[in-house]
């Protein structure tokens, strides 16, 4: 589920889409370790698929320009288990 703050950042997202015209984009899911690793893949692949279908629904983005690479582990900061990050990098 995407949060008001990660609204904010894939408007900042959009507006990189615009700059770089149509580039060919990434979107990884992140979990941190804890939990299952089963239930860590799923999850990590609803984040990239949320991720996903804002930008194709809200910034025009070809759904063909778009993969997704889920299960990336990342640690949480300071063992917070319920954390979730959005980051951009554009290459």
């Amino acid at each position: 589920t995407l949060t008001p703050e990660n609204y904010i950042l894939l408007s900042k997202v959009q507006q990189a889409i615009r700059t770089f015209d149509s580039p060919e984009l990434t979107i990884e899911g992140h979990t941190d370790s804890t939990g299952a690793l089963e239930m860590n893949n799923h999850l990590s692949q609803q984040r990239a698929e949320a991720v996903s279908t804002y930008l194709i629904d809200k910034a025009n983005v070809e759904a063909k320009r778009i993969r997704q690479e889920p299960f990336q582990i990342k640690p949480a900061p300071n063992g917070d288990s319920g954390f979730v990050e959005l980051s951009l990098s554009v290459e």
